[in-house]
């Protein structure tokens, strides 16, 4: 009480001053002025009472928040404390993933690579995780993937990236014509050239608009052309993989790229190796071009490797779904597209929970 009267007394002594004000330094200046020097005052020391009011607002509502939570905690078992005092979950836990813990790429292989030791092969190395790229990496490769084409499968992002593994095959530099693109081509594709530029992915960068032509150059580095040659790929299955497993709420554990060695000294790599409940699956990505040579191979690692076929995909990125069924019945293997992928790969763990009961 003794608060607000006190503001009461400011709004009145500083309406009274800027009347004052304008009656002492403008004498001959109409009695409007004065009433708009005391209405201007007045607004003023309002503004003043309503901000001290709202940061009293403020504060009772912390005050209200901490005792509200501190009642919680009392009424709560030890266990459940720990919970309700934590900090806020992960942007992935809000948007309903689950909360699996962040290992590092070391714990993740860890138990993958017993798994090969147990059957004696060797991981003589494996894709590492870089902090200070793989961040950038991903990122775009998660663009590639959920942009190459649209929902009706049209392409938005899948002439580009050719035209890209083209000037990268003759060392040229990029000219990618959009003449006679859609408008929401045009703007996929222009936009993802602005921030490979920002990101440095490419060295230079323009579209003319009156020509529409994209003019640029690819970073010349050795990562940067791996990446859009089909490393991009693996790093958008993966992603994909571990969402799944997220939803899933499952822990995982996988390697990529690992370089095995069997007992007979033969050596191959793999792109990715997964262990979930210790379910293996063993995944292969493929960008495009004659992929009939890598049937065969594929089929020889999930026969060494003692892999079951509903446990073995080969990704292969434009494939039609029609070729994929005839091709998973002639091999002993799922060969699939990125969206046939994620339908199938929840049904190795159900499959899985089914054999354990």
């Amino acid at each position: 009480m003794q608060r607000w009267l006190t503001d009461s007394l400011l709004v009145g002594i500083v309406s009274v001053t800027a009347g004052v004000g304008v009656s002492l330094f403008a004498p001959n200046a109409p009695r409007s002025s004065a009433i708009a020097g005391s209405t201007v005052g007045a607004v003023v020391s309002s503004a003043l009472v309503l901000r001290r009011k709202d940061d009293e607002i403020l504060g009772l509502e912390d005050q209200l928040a901490d005792d509200q939570k501190e009642q919680l905690t009392l009424n709560l078992p030890p266990e459940v404390v720990s919970l309700t005092t934590s900090q806020p979950p992960p942007a992935a836990a809000m948007n309903g993933r689950s909360l699996l813990p962040t290992l590092s790429t070391v714990e993740r292989a860890t138990p993958v690579i017993q798994w090969f030791t147990d059957r004696d092969i060797r991981i003589e190395n494996y894709r590492q995780a870089d902090a200070d790229t793989d961040e950038i990496f991903n990122r775009h490769a998660k663009t590639l993937g959920d942009r190459h084409k649209d929902d009706e499968g049209r392409p938005l992002l899948a002439p580009l990236l050719k035209q890209m593994k083209w000037a990268i095959a003759k060392n040229r530099g990029l000219q990618h014509h959009l003449k006679g693109a859609t408008q929401q081509q045009i703007t996929t594709q222009t936009q993802f050239c602005n921030h490979l530029l920002r990101d440095s992915l490419l060295s230079s960068y323009f579209y003319n608009k009156t020509t529409k032509i994209i003019h640029g150059a690819i970073q010349d580095r050795t990562d940067v052309r791996h990446f859009f040659n089909g490393e991009w790929f693996e790093r958008f299955i993966c992603h994909k993989t571990e969402a799944i497993f997220q939803d899933l709420n499952v822990e995982y554990f996988y390697v990529m790229n690992p370089v095995i060695q069997y007992d007979n000294g033969d050596t191959f790599e793999l792109d990715l190796f997964f262990l979930i409940n210790g379910i293996p699956i063993l995944i292969e990505c493929k960008t495009g071009g004659d992929f009939n040579q890598h049937l065969k191979r594929f089929e020889s690692h999930r026969n060494r490797l003692a892999i079951e076929p509903e446990q073995a995909f080969l990704v292969i990125l434009d494939l039609e779904d029609a070729q994929t069924q005839r091709l998973s019945k002639f091999w002993n293997f799922k060969v699939v597209n990125p969206k046939i992928y994620a339908t199938l790969l929840p049904d190795v763990l159900t499959a899985s929970k089914s054999e354990d009961v």
